[in-house]
């Protein structure tokens, strides 16, 4: 009787524990250095990512000064924002309380309105008509309707730019017929002697940016993350001229999160902006 036999019968054989042990290690090397080469592109993607980001904010800065004539500066402002800051002018005078103020709604129309529980800011020379800060309102506005609309704005940074300061205005800007100038409140949150006489102020010319994910500002933090007020006239910042030149030239350190890996965006005399490693 002929009889088979179990397993193959081409003269094949398995294999052995040994060696599926070792093609399974292999395989676990190959795909660590593969995943290793991999996360190193995508870090090196996300540095770029960075530089580029700052590199247009730099840029942007430096058209703003050219084509305004005004100092303008890149301004780190938290762990992770920063904003492109244009000059507007300098403060004629400056005070605290309330103010009584005169809307201008219509040729030959005003009507007074108090606001209160802010330090205001007043500028004789500023021209904010076409600015995005400034608001005209509707001329069949009611007085309350006027005062619920200032109660509720949400303002942009107002920035000191001699007292290296920010705070949020509060008031938006309107021409106040009664004394001839430009006024606007901020909240009464910024370090203590800003703000005041002859200062030189001005506004964000774009909205706050922010470094890609995974990026910090290399900055002290209190223990909840925050920058302290005492801490905000050293934040560093890029300064260029109302010529497009360079004036204040801060390093700008910035440290990779998942890496812990530091770097420094430098900006040379011509504008040219570069991250390397530190």
């Amino acid at each position: 009787m002929e009889t088979r036999t179990r397993g193959r019968t081409d003269g094949r054989r398995g294999f052995t524990l040994v060696e599926l042990i070792a093609v399974i290690g292999i395989i676990a090397l190959m795909s660590t250095l593969v995943l290793g080469g991999f996360s190193g592109i995508l870090g090196a993607i996300s540095s770029d990512s960075c530089e580029n980001t700052f590199r247009r904010a730099v840029s942007r800065a430096r058209q703003e000064a050219c084509v305004t004539g005004k100092e303008t500066f890149v301004w780190v402002t938290g762990v992770r924002s920063f904003v492109v800051v244009r000059a507007a002018s300098t403060i004629t005078d400056s005070k605290d309380g309330t103010f009584s103020p005169s809307w201008y709604r219509k040729e030959g129309e005003e009507s007074s309105i108090s606001v209160s529980d802010a330090f205001w800011i007043i500028d004789e020379d500023a021209d904010l008509a076409d600015a995005r800060e400034q608001h005209r309102f509707d001329s069949n506005a009611s007085d309350a309707d006027l005062k619920s609309y200032v109660d509720s704005y949400e303002g942009v940074y107002v920035f000191d730019m001699d007292g290296a300061a920010w705070a949020r205005v509060k008031y938006p800007p309107w021409y106040e017929l009664s004394i001839d100038a430009w006024v606007f409140g901020i909240r009464k949150e910024f370090p203590s002697g800003t703000f005041k006489k002859d200062s030189a102020y001005g506004w964000s010319v774009m909205p706050e940016q922010h470094l890609p994910a995974g990026f910090v500002f290399d900055v002290t933090t209190d223990e909840e993350g925050n920058i302290p007020k005492s801490s905000i006239p050293r934040l560093p910042r890029v300064q260029f001229h109302a010529d497009g030149t360079l004036g204040r030239n801060d390093d700008i350190p910035i440290i990779d999160e998942a890496t812990q890996k530091k770097y420094v965006i430098k900006v040379d005399s011509k504008g040219m902006v570069s991250m390397k490693a530190r």
